[in-house]
């Protein structure tokens, strides 16, 4: 293919410059980029190569052309949107190298897939340097840093063009970005390349082809970006979807795509089609990509930093964490097929397959009837509001060009469907069928608000479209994607199956649908949506990540979790005994490759006689299955299936698959001596997928450490060597701030070997950790003690100050350090905690925002430090460092126990506190904010890990729900008083403040024994305490809330100063009250 061809006539004023404008465009790929003309050759001309199946993904144009190297394959085609920055951030990649590959590859796709529009590779490279810039300063632009980044041509980019397809716009450059635009370059994105739209065909750059089959439509709007991502030229793609342009495209080149509610992603300074003053759909703006996670950082990325600011349109709602709201098992909805859009065989099959994985998973899924979905009386709504606007056909005409094929086809479909949902006739003029849709609209809506307090579902699962991708200029009314246009519910694609049926499919006279070729669309990928209602945003995501992970997940993980639980203590892979037989998986036809599962064989009747590189390795002998060199490099999961030779990731990319990287020794880091080897722990070394918790770091998977192992720190002396040894294996001072003892041995086993393993970190903080809760710093302070212990905490804090965190294990080195140094100050230095876990956290977080927080690294000490910070904000009006991140599994916390999924709602009370005590949050807007936060608060719920009742004891179990309990009424507690100041409204505050004193005082007096780990709930229900209960309750603080002696002091006169000035005014605020309690809360001179 020699040259890239619209398929039109380029005779005439509009065919002229539209062949100029493609001259241009072409001209701005470097001639290094441009596929060697052996290569081009074998590829049809555009004008035959749509009429012709074939998959551009299979033939390795990037790997063949020689243009990109193997390093820029390996990032192109191994690397998702949170490991590229991951290792963007910790300088494993470079800005420059990865901008660079992505440019490459979408130049590539651009000479084949005609996905492009506007090409800045220049720019984006010069961007790129100075991103490497900053962060070899030790700076990082924000979260997006360094990331490329596309755009549909909508988006204003200053000093391009946005042509939209239309011949019109040639010319008109750009002299604004626009609003998302701005906001993706100051989080540190790369911009490099806008995609072709309009239903993926036009007069001006012509048809976009589908990578995946190119007898086949890319879908549209988005079409450009559709095709880009699946023929991995972009790790994520900025898109907008007014009735299906996000999903369609999504659905059509196999990605995931996420539909927001309108305003919650800024839309201003976009060019369409449209008449804005109309506005009769609210358009959405969203993301395209190869993975549900990089959905996820797209959205909260880009709502955390305000977009309000930068669009009139776009809403100021923050993006809540509401992993804690869903139960451990779903409630959804199947959509009903309509009458008038029938689905597809292929889209049937996915659908049944899909309910039936759920099902097994356990999740509850309830079946809707087609009458109360109304998609097709939804859709012509939609149909009649579009047609109000000429906008589109006025733009055509204008240039003189004709409207392409697909814009003439849907026409005639919708003129021809036989539907009546909607009154309107031929003699109402715009604003009386205006008027009319509109309140068909409204009807609708609440009838779908009736369905969801019916059924109660978390969300509602259906299919993208009645069908797959189909032949170009072939596809139907796109009912099932615009009727959730009409109703503005936030909606996320999951690609899920291959089409692939022996049925064929004859729709009936009257009925919405496009032409089903079962030759053609074989291999299709089929996908289903998933919605919730209304700016629940964040509920459809979290949503669909469970989905995705039980319609997506290999069939191989459930083999490593059966291993990985059926270990025993010695470290030998104990397989259930079984009857050694061999299943194929029931379905193939869909996305996963078949999966043979050979049940595990009985270790003494079952010999294994496979080779290191097969599925099982030879268990008697301990080897484990690994990864493979090449997934070992980047950290990949290396899937190996049943009697192969090459891992799945090896095999479909065409790559040689070896295993021959030496096997380390057990418990033995590259490096280590032989002394130092026989010190530490022993340890299994094992491929990531196959450990529980994957790690770079072996300590954190280590064996119970050993109190010999203090002679690894080498030249210390015999006083310090004691002090180290009692505070990691004989003093309680872990169980002192954990809400339970069974988190003692669970977290010494985690923390001692990281500990020796970076010992030149972290001796300081230990050894001012161990002086200054040594029992004669309480007893008799003696003054050399005081200095040392001093001297050492002063040391430890310049380490942590100076720390470089650029990747997950820095990180965990900087919450480990700055956990010593605040176990030191709630000792010696009570009004630094805050600060000490502010400087902590805030180090942390740009690498924490894009780490996954199920890793149990992170749930050592981060809790304890999040809510330490937390306590301190809510009594400064400040804003914390960091918005913690619960894992999606539930899990109990040594030190807030079942309460982690409700520690960023408390930030995002400190946030509203912080406005409102700095004037920028008056007015209804901030009420709103409070109402969103309490109902989130009151729906909340402690979910409780599998093992909850089995791991611990029955007081802990009751001490770990008391404190959830205390824990939510506390932060209600606050709310009102950030509603109602002191003095005003009291009734509920007092009854509030009464529940949790009474919940903490009756738990004790039944398991005579204080709840850990309460002191925020207690300190604030206090606050509204009246006489006798003042006195009663001042002398019992120290032992109900304190770490420490010094701690329990330190909580009882910061209440006593706050009863004070309570006392001494009528009416008091939160803000003000917090600057009377500040002595206790400022560092100490």
């Amino acid at each position: 293919m020699a040259s890239i061809s619209s398929g039109v006539e380029t005779s005439g004023d509009w065919q002229t410059k539209a062949a100029d404008k493609r001259a241009k465009c072409l001209e701005a790929i470097p001639k290094a980029w441009l596929l060697p003309q052996s290569l081009s050759d074998t590829i049809p001309e555009q004008s035959e190569i749509s009429k012709v199946k074939l998959d551009l993904t299979a033939l390795e144009l990037p790997r063949r052309s020689g243009i990109l190297t193997e390093k820029e394959l390996d990032i192109t085609e191994s690397y998702s949107v949170s490991t590229l920055l991951e290792s963007l951030a910790s300088g494993k990649l470079t800005s420059s190298e990865v901008t660079l590959a992505f440019s490459k590859r979408a130049a590539i796709a651009q000479q084949v897939t005609n996905c492009l529009t506007e090409t800045f590779f220049e720019e984006a490279q010069q961007r790129a340097r100075y991103l490497d810039t900053l962060r070899e300063k030790g700076e990082l632009a924000g979260p997006l840093h360094g990331l490329p980044v596309s755009l549909k041509d909508t988006y204003q980019v200053k000093g391009t063009e946005a042509t939209i397809g239309a011949v019109a716009y040639i010319g008109r450059i750009s002299t604004e970005n626009s609003a998302l635009v701005n906001i993706l370059l100051g989080l540190g994105a790369v911009l490099y390349v806008k995609t072709n739209s309009v239903d993926s065909d036009n007069n001006l750059f012509g048809r976009v082809l589908n990578p995946l089959n190119t007898m086949l439509t890319a879908g549209g709007s988005s079409g450009g970006d559709g095709a880009l991502l699946a023929f991995r030229g972009s790790p994520l793609s900025a898109a907008t979807d007014l009735a299906g342009s996000i999903r369609i495209p999504s659905l059509c080149c196999g990605t995931y795509g996420f539909k927001p509610s309108a305003g919650r992603v800024p839309y201003g300074k976009q060019v369409m089609p449209l008449n804005a003053g109309i506005g009769v759909l609210l358009p959405s703006a969203g993301p395209i990509a190869n993975d549900i996670k990089a959905l996820q950082i797209f959205m909260k990325t880009v709502i955390d930093a305000a977009p309000h600011r930068n669009d009139s349109t776009a809403f100021d709602l923050p993006w809540r964490n509401v992993i804690g709201s869903l139960g451990p098992k779903l409630r959804l909805a199947l959509l009903a097929e309509d009458p008038l859009f029938p689905y597809h065989p292929p889209v049937k099959e996915s659908l049944d397959e899909a309910v039936r994985r759920l099902q097994q998973h356990g999740h509850e899924v309830v079946f809707l009837d087609a009458a109360e979905c109304h998609v097709a009386a939804t859709t012509q709504v939609a149909m009649g509001l579009l047609s109000l606007d000429s906008t589109p056909m006025e733009i055509i005409a204008s240039s003189g060009e004709p409207a392409v094929p697909s814009v003439k086809s849907l026409g005639r479909q919708s003129r021809e469907i036989d539907w009546n949902f909607v009154p309107t006739n031929k003699d109402m003029d715009g604003l009386q069928k205006l008027g009319v849709l509109q309140n068909k609209r409204a009807e609708l809506a609440e009838a779908w608000r009736k369905l969801w307090v019916k059924y109660g579902v978390d969300a509602v699962i259906g299919p993208t479209a009645q069908s797959t991708a189909v032949e170009h200029d072939g596809f139907s009314l796109p009912a099932y994607s615009t009727f959730l246009n009409v109703l503005n519910y936030p909606v996320c694609v999951i690609p899920f199956g291959r089409a692939s049926s022996e049925l064929e499919f004859v729709p009936k006279p009257g009925q919405g649908t496009c032409a089903y070729k079962r030759d053609v669309v074989e291999g299709a990928p089929c996908s289903i949506q998933v919605f919730t209602g209304g700016m629940r945003d964040e509920e459809c995501l979290a949503v669909a990540e469970v989905v995705d992970q039980c319609l997506n997940k290999t069939e191989q993980s459930k083999l490593y979790n059966t291993l990985a639980i059926n270990s025993d203590l010695q470290g030998v892979w104990a397989l259930p005994c079984c009857q050694g037989t061999v299943q194929a998986h029931a379905t193939p036809t869909f996305r996963q490759p078949t999966t043979i599962h050979r049940s595990s064989p009985c270790l003494s009747n079952h010999p294994p006689p496979m080779q290191e590189s097969t599925f099982f390795g030879t268990c008697l002998g301990g080897q484990l299955p690994r990864a493979c060199d090449r997934c070992n490099a980047v950290k990949e999961r290396c899937d190996w299936l049943a009697d192969q030779q090459q891992c799945q990731r090896c095999l479909r990319l065409g790559r040689s698959c070896t295993v021959d990287r030496p096997r380390r020794r057990p418990g033995r880091r590259s490096g280590m001596g032989a002394a130092q080897a026989q010190s530490l722990p022993s340890q299994r070394s094992a491929p990531a997928h196959l450990q529980p918790a994957p790690s770079r770091n072996p300590s954190l998977a280590a064996a119970s450490p050993s109190p010999s192992c203090i002679a690894e720190f080498g030249d210390i002396s015999n006083r310090d060597r004691q002090l180290l040894q009692r505070l990691l294996f004989q003093c309680n001072l872990l169980e002192i701030f954990s809400v339970g003892t069974s988190f003692t041995g669970k977290v010494r086993e985690q923390v001692v070997p990281h500990l020796l393993l970076s010992k030149s970190t972290f001796l300081d903080g230990l050894l001012g950790c161990a002086l200054s809760w040594a029992g004669n710093v309480d007893d008799c302070p003696d003054s050399c003690i005081l200095t040392s212990c001093y001297r050492y905490a002063a040391s430890a804090v310049s380490t942590l100050a100076s720390m470089q965190v650029t990747n997950f294990e820095s990180m965990i080195d900087c919450i480990m350090l700055g956990a010593l140094v605040s176990t030191f100050a709630v000792k010696l230095r009570l009004n630094d905690v805050q600060a000490i876990c502010g400087q902590t956290l805030g180090l942390v977080e740009p690498i924490y925002a894009v780490s996954d927080p199920g890793r149990p690294e992170l749930r050592v000490f981060l809790g304890c430090m999040v809510m330490w910070e937390l306590r301190g904000c809510i009594f400064s009006c400040s804003v914390p460092s960091l918005r913690f991140k619960p894992p999606l599994e539930a899990y109990a916390d040594r030190h807030v126990g079942l309460c982690g999924t409700l520690l960023p709602l408390m930030y995002d009370v400190c946030k509203i506190s912080h406005d409102l005590a700095h004037g920028q949050g008056e007015g209804a807007h901030t009420q709103s904010r409070l109402d969103v936060v309490e109902r989130s608060i009151r729906q909340w719920q402690p979910l409780a890990p599998e093992d909850f009742n089995t791991r611990f004891t029955g007081l802990e179990i009751s001490h770990m729900l008391c404190q959830a309990q205390v824990m939510r009424l506390a932060v209600l507690l606050l709310i009102h008083r950030l509603r109602n100041p002191f003095g005003l409204n009291d009734g509920p505050a007092q009854a509030l403040s009464l529940s949790i004193v009474t919940q903490l005082e009756t738990t004790f007096l039944v398991t005579r024994q204080h709840v850990r780990c309460t002191d925020f709930a207690l300190l604030v229900a206090c606050l509204e305490l009246k006489d006798d209960e003042r006195e009663k309750w001042s002398s019992n603080i120290p032992m109900f809330a304190g770490f420490s002696t010094q701690f329990g002091e330190h909580v009882r006169s910061m209440l006593m100063s706050c009863w004070t000035a309570i006392d001494a005014f009528d009416v008091l605020s939160w803000d003000v009250l917090t600057t009377l309690a500040s002595p206790f809360l400022r560092p100490a001179s």
